[in-house]
């Protein structure tokens, strides 16, 4: 993040970026006097009138075209879930994946038990055969 600072003794500014856990010192490379940070609203990021809008995911010009956008990911989105459930697939992805996973392993352990019972059907016909 990029913080501002300005010293008490020269009353130069400076803004700085520094990590948010870092140590919020700066010491001033003309008087070598610690700065104080000073506190300012972030700037933001206005393109042709408008605002980015992480909720809907782009620009929109005022509140009226963030209304309608908001309704149409609204609409996309329950569109998606009824055609997921219409389709049979009403798991999220992360519930796919499980179940996936599961049946694999269960179709490895059933072809597993599968090898046992042949080998183990295949070493008593041979021990028959030996006898």
């Amino acid at each position: 993040m990029i913080y501002r600072y300005k010293c008490d003794t020269c009353q130069t500014v400076y803004d700085i970026y520094q990590g948010i856990r870092e140590k919020h010192e700066f010491e001033c490379p003309t008087c070598k006097r610690l700065c104080k940070r000073e506190w300012h609203a972030p700037q933001i990021s206005v393109s042709n009138g408008g605002f980015y809008s992480a909720t809907v995911g782009e620009y929109v010009k005022d509140y009226k075209d963030f209304d309608r956008k908001l309704d149409r990911t609204r609409y996309m989105t329950r569109m998606a879930k009824h055609l997921r459930r219409q389709n049979g697939y009403n798991r999220s992805p992360e519930q796919e994946w499980v179940d996936t996973r599961e049946s694999k392993e269960a179709a490895s352990r059933k072809r597993a038990d599968r090898d046992w019972e042949e080998s183990q059907a295949w070493l008593e016909k041979a021990n028959k055969t030996a006898s």
